[in-house]
């Protein structure tokens, strides 16, 4: 394979890797718990200054929730070991690179990481594993941007998992609202299947004609464990037009660089899950608040927080747990 001559070192540039660890996703939720600690340290102000007893009193539960609020989300937003940023700007480099180019299901940080799990993996043994996941990230934004961070990795393989932020906007538009303000989308139905299958495609073409990876291209995970409701027909759509670009690259000069890992259908063939309701904004906000509360301050592992919600291998209906990135790392360890 050509991987190993693409490892020659290159001279850094400065405005290289544009895309810094943390993308201000939690931003607005933080916003809210900062005006809710403003709150409490007013209120609590005003009691002193009035003399009243305990000024405390009837206060603390805005504090501890705005407290637990705030470190929630600020923990969703971490950068993960080895980001794109962090791997570049470091010495040390074993050789062999696999880049793992993602949304926020392969950041980790709002979900399990398959990512930490591949890198203590014997299949990777020897090898750089570099977490190019990004919250919130829609095809768009890798297409036309991500994408050309990872080729100045020079990877020697690659893997995407890209997709389910367009799905999520495809399924309800308070979603595409905010992935539309958030990453200034200009385009006409950014969320739509035809400008999903354009934006793969390039993707897919930047890394082919770029580098000399070897790419495995990943159907996108459930939204929600009913495998039969209206948004996981949508995931299946978006996972059919994965299958079929990788397919049409195969059947060209790729046929050895390039191929499609079915996540979707290995998470449906092994889930039990007891949780058949459909997955709405609130439902996930809810489940995650609750699941990510548990996780973070009372260390107790997302794939028993999410059983409370009768979920399987999701923790939130849209990120994984254990479960799940213990299943999507075997799928990815043994391409």
């Amino acid at each position: 394979m050509k991987a190993e001559s693409s490892n020659a070192s290159t001279e850094k540039e400065d405005d290289f890797p544009p895309s810094k660890p943390g993308c201000g996703t939690m931003d607005p939720p933080i916003f809210l718990t900062n005006i809710l600690l403003g709150i409490w340290f007013v209120l609590t102000l005003r009691r002193l200054i009035k003399g009243e007893e305990n000024p405390f009193f009837g206060n603390p539960i805005l504090l501890t929730f705005a407290l637990m609020w705030r470190y929630v989300f600020v923990s969703a937003d971490k950068s993960p070991k080895d980001s794109v940023y962090e791997y570049y700007h470091r010495d040390g480099h074993k050789g062999s690179k696999l880049v793992c180019l993602g949304d926020s299901i392969t950041q980790g940080a709002m979900s399990s990481s398959f990512v930490d799990n591949l890198r203590c993996h014997d299949a990777c043994r020897g090898m750089d594993v570099v977490n190019a996941g990004l919250n919130a990230i829609t095809s768009w934004t890798v297409a036309n941007k991500r994408v050309y961070d990872l080729i100045r990795l020079k990877p020697d393989f690659v893997t995407i998992m890209i997709g389910t932020n367009d799905a999520r906007g495809h399924i309800h538009e308070p979603w595409a609202n905010e992935l539309v303000y958030f990453w200034k989308l200009k385009v006409e139905n950014p969320f739509s299947l035809e400008n999903y299958e354009k934006n793969l495609e390039q993707i897919v073409n930047v890394l082919l004609e770029s580098t000399d990876a070897v790419i495995a291209v990943c159907s996108l995970p459930p939204i929600g464990e009913d495998f039969d409701s209206k948004a996981n027909q949508t995931v299946i759509d978006f996972n059919n037009i994965i299958h079929q670009v990788v397919e049409r690259k195969r059947v060209n000069k790729f046929c050895d660089r390039l191929y499609f890992l079915d996540v979707f259908q290995v998470l449906r063939e092994k889930c039990d899950s007891s949780n058949e309701s459909e997955p709405s904004k609130l439902k996930m906000m809810l489940y995650f608040f609750v699941v990510e509360f548990l996780y973070h301050l009372l260390k107790v592992p997302r794939k028993y927080g999410s059983k409370l919600f009768g979920m399987s291998f999701l923790s939130d209906t849209v990120h994984l747990n254990e479960n799940g990135a213990d299943e999507v790392t075997e799928v990815i360890s043994q391409w």
